[in-house]
């Protein structure tokens, strides 16, 4: 998680002047400390199965194996994934959760 944080600090000051940077990266390093980070081990062969079975990419059925493996609400305003995971687990779209 550090390379990721290290590299997210590199791409936006070398964008961004070192002033705008710091705003904005200041509040996402803030929320990154508070973010539960969930892996997928021990459920790849049931993420190969469901985007196998559903035409999913590995990518999505991920989010979606881990959302019904752990009881949460899958956000998402992908059609697609939106259509196929109402089958699994409950599901919001980020309107829903940002008004």
């Amino acid at each position: 998680m550090d390379l990721c944080i290290g590299l997210v600090e590199f791409i936006f000051l070398t964008v961004w002047q070192e002033a705008i940077a710091t705003a904005v990266l200041d509040p996402m390093l803030l929320l990154l400390r508070y973010l539960k980070t969930i892996g997928i081990k021990e459920v790849e062969k049931r993420i190969q199965e469901l985007d196998i079975k559903e035409g999913l990419t590995v990518y999505y059925a991920s989010y979606l194996v881990v959302a019904k493996k752990s009881s949460l609400i899958l956000v998402t305003d992908d059609c697609q994934l939106e259509r196929v995971a109402r089958k699994y687990v409950k599901i919001m779209k980020t309107r829903q959760i940002t008004q």
